[in-house]
């Protein structure tokens, strides 16, 4: 009799544990503020506020740190409110841009910044290497708890936007 139960019970923690969730992620950006003449603090309130990005392509995939090698990805796109759905198991997860999806990016990265310049030092490699691992956030999913992941990326100043590569020039006035 005991064995049964624990074979029972095997089964159903196999069937539990492969049950997909739904899970739901709300994506925004924010601006800092670049220079300039000084705005009033309601304006400057405005344009750091964390705002929904429409049709922003992301990529889902299990783990906690961005392995190129792992072809595997679920992508989600957000909707008006920045809102985006998927199914999955359980499990650790992380989520990439486009940017960190091959090498192709990484490569123009190395290629324009590979000499330091009027305005930027060279780029960092090593850097570089341990940014393409990075994700923009990690979360595990469990069963039965469809909490929002709320996900706001903060957009720098332009000529500081390059991971890895640091602004040497003059900033704008």
């Amino acid at each position: 009799m005991i064995r049964y139960t624990l074979i029972l019970y095997c089964i159903c923690f196999s069937a539990l544990s492969q049950t997909k969730v739904k899970w739901v992620g709300k994506y925004t950006e924010s601006s800092s503020y670049c220079g300039g003449a000084a705005p009033q603090q309601d304006i400057l309130n405005e344009m750091t506020a964390a705002k929904p990005v429409v049709g922003k392509r992301l990529y889902i995939k299990k783990g906690i740190l961005n392995n190129l090698k792992d072809k595997n990805y679920i992508l989600v796109k957000t909707d008006s409110s920045g809102l985006m759905t998927a199914l999955l198991k359980p499990g650790q997860y992380y989520i990439i841009g486009s940017n960190k999806l091959n090498y192709q990016y990484y490569n123009l990265v190395l290629k324009k910044y590979a000499k330091a310049s009027k305005n930027y030092n060279a780029v960092d490699k090593a850097c570089l290497k341990k940014w393409l691992q990075e994700p923009i956030i990690q979360f595990e999913v469990k069963a039965n708890v469809s909490d929002t992941l709320l996900i706001n990326v903060n957009i720098p100043c332009p000529w500081n936007q390059q991971a890895c590569v640091e602004f040497t020039g003059p900033f704008p006035q």
